[in-house]
């Protein structure tokens, strides 16, 4: 799962919406993205204690990651089992 957060992370630099935005607010909003389609969802709550960044920061850079997912998930992450049904609409 980390590898596959790690490519979303570097595939995120082409939304435009998350230009400017810290890097530790993307890659939160990434892990919580994978950690839901992969089956393992955590919670923004989750992620923010650990990643020092508030819920609401995540929530709001995961819209953008959302409105882009069709351009940022790999066809390779839902060969290994990944599910777009499973990501949270907001």
């Amino acid at each position: 799962m980390a590898r596959i957060s790690s490519e979303l992370c570097e595939k995120s630099s082409s939304v435009k919406d998350l230009a400017g935005r810290s890097p530790l607010s993307v890659a939160a909003a990434c892990i919580y993205m994978i950690s839901h389609l992969m089956g393992e969802g955590k919670s923004s709550k989750q992620i923010a204690s650990v990643a020092g960044v508030s819920d609401g920061t995540i929530k709001t850079a995961y819209r953008f990651l959302y409105q882009a997912r069709d351009s940022l998930i790999d066809d390779d992450w839902i060969a290994k089992g990944g599910r777009l049904d499973r990501l949270p609409v907001n």
